[in-house]
């Protein structure tokens, strides 16, 4: 061990002696830093701040246990990203939401909005929310193909083999790419029990 590096390990511990504190331990600087996130997403804090709040959670906090209900609320922000990028995260953090937490996600797919649908139904499968089939069921008609497309991959992982019907006529879809994931789905529904 050089001098240097002697001295050092002697100077950190002596700073904290004379600081008469100990450093925190690690899962207390994470609770603190989750807070301090997820006090971001409070309003009325900008659009920016709350999205930089989301995308943290997501990627630093993708297991926490409290996210979830700060994130709820944000379901019914007016900012269209802010909702969109909540429901996406709650996919990732997959709370168990109760009947009404749930209706307020499927509130989000009847907006005019195909992007805001689109994420809403990525959530879903995050989710695994069953009670969401028949809110996504008539998207299966959407004009927009990704809507139709995302529908079908939602279902797939929701849902059971007995929605397959409604995803046959899809099969027939003038978009190949509807019909791709339309096949993909009805594949995957027919190997469940």
């Amino acid at each position: 061990m050089s001098i240097r590096m002697r001295s050092a390990a002697l100077v950190l511990p002596l700073a904290l002696l004379v600081a008469g504190s100990r450093p925190a331990p690690a899962d207390e600087v994470s609770e603190a830093r989750e807070k301090a996130v997820l006090a971001t997403l409070a309003p009325p804090n900008p659009e920016a701040s709350v999205l930089q709040g989301l995308v943290t959670i997501e990627e630093q906090f993708p297991d926490s246990q409290t996210a979830a209900a700060r994130i709820l609320p944000l379901l019914k922000d007016p900012r269209a990203k802010v909702r969109r990028k909540a429901v996406r995260v709650l996919g990732i953090l997959q709370p168990r939401l109760e009947p009404r937490e749930l209706a307020d996600v499927t509130k989000l797919l009847s907006s005019s909005d195909a992007a805001e649908v689109v994420d809403s139904l990525k959530g879903l499968r995050g989710l695994y929310a069953t009670a969401s089939i028949p809110s996504i069921l008539p998207l299966l008609g959407h004009p927009d193909e990704h809507v139709k497309r995302e529908a079908c991959r939602t279902l797939a992982i929701v849902a059971d083999r007995s929605v397959v019907p409604s995803l046959e006529p899809l099969l027939k879809d003038p978009v190949g790419d509807v019909r791709t994931d339309a096949e993909g789905a009805i594949a995957q529904l027919k190997r469940k029990p």
